[in-house]
C-alpha cells in the first residue's frame, strides 16, 4: 500500500486505543447530566447505560458489545424528542463506534487476547 508515512504503520494499533478512550469519555459526558436528574427513569436508564459502557469503552472490556450498546443508545437519543441536540455530532460518533466495532479494541485492551 502506497503511504506517505510508511513509518507510522508501526503504530497502526495506536489508532483504536485513541478513538476508544476518547468516544468512552464522550459517552460519559453525555451520561452525566441524565445521571444527576433521576426524576425520569427513562432518561436516566439511558444515562446508566450509556456511563457503563462509556466506562467499559475505556477500559477496553467486552468493546464490541460496549459500541452496539451505545450505538443503540445513540439511535434512541436521536430519534427523541428533545430541543437541544447536535445530530450531526452523534452520527459522527456512530461512524467512531461502528468504526471501533470493526477496528478491535486497539493497544491496552483488557479483551485485546479474547
Amino acid at each position: 500500500m502506497l503511504s506517505l508515512f510508511p513509518q507510522l504503520f508501526t503504530y497502526s494499533e495506536l489508532a483504536p486505543l485513541i478513538l476508544r478512550i476518547v468516544a468512552g469519555f464522550i459517552v460519559i459526558s453525555f451520561a452525566y447530566p441524565k445521571l444527576k436528574k433521576p426524576g425520569e427513569f427513562g432518561n436516566f436508564l439511558i444515562g446508566l447505560v450509556e456511563f457503563f459502557t462509556g466506562a467499559l469503552l475505556v477500559a477496553g472490556f467486552l468493546t464490541q458489545l460496549a459500541v452496539a450498546l451505545i450505538i443503540l443508545a445513540m439511535i434512541f437519543e436521536i430519534f427523541r424528542p428533545n430541543l437541544n441536540k447536535d445530530y450531526k455530532f452523534m452520527v459522527l460518533l456512530i461512524v467512531v463506534l461502528v468504526a471501533l466495532m470493526f477496528l478491535g479494541p486497539g493497544f491496552f485492551a483488557i479483551d485485546l487476547p479474547l
